[in-house]
């Protein structure tokens, strides 16, 4: 975006009050992009390993919040998502060895603002986050108007939660099934077996 070159800046200036290290990752755009939110997310994933792999990094911390799962929720229930999807993002996942946290998943976006402002820090907003041509941005208003009919974000989520333990169980079943049904001969050849 035009504005990303301050808003380094800003950081770097964060960073150095506060006796941090920076570094600044740079993704060339390519140019031409259907769904640019989703290009740049697993360019920020991909630049984000490279640079841990470099710097012997094995554990990354991203910012998502309680707001951000329930937006990503109802987005994917937009989609007909099944269980996978209704469970939203998981609270870490590996990619390529590294191990990505979602620690803020469970904190509400107005408290970790309320945190910062108790604390005297600045922040950035990103001009994206209210840009209406963005499904996100119209999921994120729509939130409110949900909550009046009682599907705040705190029940969306723990519809989530519910879907993420259903999926693990029938995980945990459809390993067990295939154990049952899969065997490897003297030859070490694998054998299917029908039940």
């Amino acid at each position: 975006r035009i504005d990303s070159a301050s808003e380094v800046e800003f950081v770097k200036d964060v960073c150095a009050s506060n006796f941090l290290k920076h570094t600044t990752l740079q993704w060339e755009k390519p140019n031409k992009i259907s769904n640019i939110q989703n290009c740049a997310r697993l360019a920020r994933t991909k630049l984000l390993t490279e640079w841990a792999y470099r710097k012997k990094i094995s554990m990354i911390l991203l910012g998502h919040s309680a707001d951000d799962q329930a937006e990503t929720i109802i987005m994917n229930l937009i989609r007909g998502s099944g269980l996978e999807g209704l469970r939203g993002m998981p609270s870490f996942f590996i990619n390529e060895g590294i191990i990505f946290i979602r620690p803020f998943l469970s904190v509400g976006r107005d408290r970790l603002r309320a945190f910062l402002q108790d604390h005297k820090c600045s922040w950035i907003e990103d001009p994206s986050n209210f840009d209406d041509k963005f499904q996100r941005v119209k999921v994120r208003k729509l939130l409110p108007k949900l909550s009046e009919l009682g599907l705040t974000i705190s029940k969306i989520n723990l519809t989530g939660e519910r879907m993420a333990s259903a999926s693990s169980l029938m995980r945990r079943l459809s390993a067990s099934e295939i154990d049952k049904c899969i065997s490897i001969n003297p030859w070490g050849e694998l054998e299917i077996h029908k039940q």
